[in-house]
């Protein structure tokens, strides 16, 4: 493995749940253990579109051609990094977790992180925080709710 080099991630997330169904609900980025970011749903359903980004660093793999992501916000083991996005809601005694979505880094390939790291662009991703059911996604992400931005 090479060096670590520094790569901004951008997350763009749209599509969200109606906040009718959903009070008092709010939505943020995971960095370590903490939300760093949170939104009234409210507010993010009326503005369409919420942004997130945060610096990672990375490491390129050139004979593997692999990607190993790292930072406060990249979580689980090498080469199966993800972020979080969380789902939250205010209680009387702080915040009550409600859900998670697990956004795979895996999702940007080794070609786009290269041409990100020569260019000096960042990584971007557009994430559909809503589930096929119309409720707040949770779980892992899979390709049908992500979409890589160049």
């Amino acid at each position: 493995m090479s060096e670590r080099l520094p790569i901004r991630l951008e997350l763009t997330c749209v599509d969200f749940p109606n906040p009718e169904d959903y009070p008092n609900w709010y939505f943020g980025f995971v960095e370590g253990k903490a939300v760093v970011r949170r939104v009234k749903l409210d507010e993010a359903y009326e503005q369409e579109t919420l942004s997130f980004s945060t610096e990672l660093s990375v490491n390129l793999d050139d004979d593997g051609k692999q990607v190993v992501f790292y930072g406060p916000a990249a979580q689980g083991p090498p080469g199966k990094r993800f972020v979080y996005l969380n789902w939250q809601r205010k209680t009387g005694a702080g915040w009550e977790n409600l859900r998670r979505i697990k956004v795979p880094l895996g999702i940007f390939n080794y070609e786009e992180v290269k041409t990100a790291l020569e260019s000096a662009r960042s990584l971007q991703l557009q994430v559909s925080v809503r589930d096929a059911r119309g409720e707040p996604a949770a779980a892992t992400l899979d390709d049908a709710f992500l979409l890589v931005l160049s």
